[in-house]
């Protein structure tokens, strides 16, 4: 049970065929599925309940939105992704304009936006 004192900023990348940490859980070491998990962290940081869900090729991006102190919750469902690196680009709508992303920009602009000391 962890319980920051303040709200914190969480992307997450998970492949529904990763098989040494499964998308849906293992409930024999006590392992809860990622969307659960990443909801309870979106709860923690007081997000509205129910994710916007957008769908680009083979990734299911799970975004909740108005978490408290600006905080995101980004979870991306890779389709048939594995427990590796995601070596593709990522199709995003940056205001109002589809651009492709590889997984480090994605990251590092996501934790740019989001520092710990805001």
């Amino acid at each position: 049970p962890c319980l920051p004192p303040r709200p914190v900023s969480l992307i997450e990348f998970h492949g529904t065929a990763d098989h040494t940490v499964p998308y849906n859980g293992d409930q024999k070491v006590h392992e809860s599925p990622v969307f659960t998990w990443a909801t309870s962290w979106a709860e923690k940081d007081g997000c509205e309940d129910k994710p916007k869900i957008d769908t680009h090729n083979n990734v299911i991006s799970y975004t909740w939105p108005q978490c408290q102190q600006h905080a995101a919750i980004i979870q991306y469902k890779i389709l048939g992704g594995r427990h590796q690196w995601p070596a593709f680009n990522f199709s995003l709508d940056l205001k109002g304009k589809e651009e492709e992303m590889s997984t480090t920009s994605l990251i590092w602009d996501f934790f740019y936006n989001h520092p710990l000391n805001s």
